[in-house]
């Protein structure tokens, strides 16, 4: 009985123990696929630089995790990664306007015709009431944008429709003292019609450089008439440090349940995405769908955006929908799920392409310890590096300590760390408990049967001597 004690507690033991796990404390870079030298010029506590592509390629984990930053002793210092958010927002103003007539739209110098304020502010065009009073169509207008012309990237413009939707193609002229006119924008088609059983809006004229202060918006003499409600400038993107880039997912594997098409799409990398647009394979397509993600095919789909999407070709331009924004996700799964088809997704023929637009992510470190510093980043066989209290920990001190102390770091030379074989999930840990407590019970019905059977032979023993007396 006394051997069998020994040995259960001794099984029991190595069951107790092989429960411990590592932490992740004990990780070291080799743990990592990848990594990158830091160059962290200055002394400050804190260094800030934006992910590069490569690191999104190679990390394994839908919440990033499996990113590390490494001291020159080898040691994990505390990290947080943000969202790249612009420097300011953009502005917008309304922008007077002014009708002009056939006269006025063709000739070059129309600055004897207004009267303005010594800031250049166009106070009135005394010509175009002429044009009004005599019930003549206007051909155009002047915009005055003001002193935030530099700034200005797009228009956005209202017009009466009195209950018809059409479009409209314009084409704008820039000066800066209304005596000198260059092209700005060639040819912009606006619309604001039905197709489809669907309202196409297109109200915007961007610009791709600076523009002048005055601007005249002509009409081609083949489109209608507008008579303008409101214009309003926006001012041009601001790109905080990085400019949108987009990804593009092809061969999505159609689906249809309850006369509902869906269409799944499959990402290789785990970007922050936080746009996403359609482009259709022909012409004149328009549909009203909800875009779906999911980080992995057990979970269940999660709505990022719904609402109309469509490419149609007016007057020779082709006006698309605007990107649909939403607050971010890692997803490597898509799906297109069609409420209402105008594009024929429904029959096998047809297929629509999705982009994903998506900017890299800002990661702070504390310099603590000596440098060189490393990133290092992918690795399957960690479940997470560092715990959420780090990271709000290194918020906490960027906002305590402000923006100002945070230096940019700079990337150095790549270097391979645990190459490839970092990347693989480790494999299935062996069932060593399950093994344990079945020779646990093998032995003790071994050691049972061995006690039976000495009892039985000392039984014996007691009888054979008992018979002999």
């Amino acid at each position: 009985m006394r051997l069998l004690c020994v040995v259960l507690s001794l099984m029991l033991c190595g069951i107790a123990g092989s429960g411990v796990a590592i932490g992740s404390e004990e990780m070291t870079s080799r743990d990592f696929a990848y990594g990158y030298m830091l160059k962290t010029p200055g002394e400050s506590p804190l260094y800030s630089f934006p992910l590069p592509n490569e690191v999104y390629r190679q990390l394994r984990r839908a919440d990033l995790s499996d990113i590390q930053v490494f001291n020159g002793a080898g040691e994990a210092v505390p990290y947080a990664l943000r969202t790249l958010k612009d420097e300011k927002s953009r502005t917008t103003a309304s922008v007077p306007y002014f009708p002009l007539y056939e006269t006025e739209s063709s000739q070059d110098d129309i600055s004897l015709s207004i009267r303005r304020d010594a800031d250049g502010t166009i106070l009135d065009f005394d010509s175009s009431r002429v044009g009004q009073s005599e019930g003549i169509a206007a051909t155009g207008y002047l915009l005055d944008l003001g002193k935030q012309s530099e700034n200005t990237g797009s228009l956005e413009l209202y017009w009466l429709t009195n209950g018809r939707h059409g479009s409209v193609t314009v084409s704008l002229q820039q000066s800066a003292d209304l005596q000198h006119w260059y092209p700005l924008v060639h040819r912009v088609t606006l619309v604001d019609m039905e197709y489809g059983g669907n309202r196409v809006v297109q109200r915007k004229i961007h610009f791709q450089g600076r523009a002048e202060r005055y601007l005249k918006m002509i009409w081609q003499k083949d489109s209608p008439a507008i008579e303008l409600e409101s214009v309003t400038a926006e001012s041009r993107p601001i790109v905080s440090r990085q400019n949108l880039q987009w990804v593009s997912l092809y061969n999505g594997i159609k689906s249809t349940e309850n006369g509902i098409t869906a269409i799944d799409f499959t990402s290789n990398y785990r970007l922050p995405v936080r746009n996403v647009r359609l482009r259709f394979t022909e012409p004149n397509a328009i549909i009203n769908a909800s875009i779906q993600s999911r980080a992995a095919e057990s979970q269940e789909w999660r709505e990022q955006c719904r609402g109309v999407f469509y490419s149609v070709k007016v007057e020779g331009q082709t006006v698309q929908s605007e990107p649909c924004s939403f607050l971010g996700t890692t997803s490597r799964e898509w799906r297109l799920v069609v409420l209402d088809d105008g594009a024929g997704l429904s029959g096998n023929s047809k297929n629509v392409m999705i982009d994903l637009g998506w900017k890299s992510d800002e990661l702070i470190f504390m310099a603590r310890g000596t440098p060189p510093f490393l990133l290092a980043y992918g690795s399957g066989k960690i479940e997470s590096v560092q715990s959420a209290s780090r990271t709000d920990m290194v918020l906490a001190a960027v906002k305590q300590q402000g923006e100002g102390v945070v230096l940019n770091a700079g990337l150095g030379k790549k270097i391979e760390l645990g190459g490839e074989a970092a990347l693989e999930p480790p494999a299935p840990p062996k069932p060593w408990k399950t093994w344990l407590l079945w020779g646990v019970l093998i032995v003790g019905v071994l050691l049972m049967a061995i006690m039976a059977m000495s009892l039985i032979k000392d039984m014996q023993k007691a009888t054979d001597e008992t018979d002999d007396e």
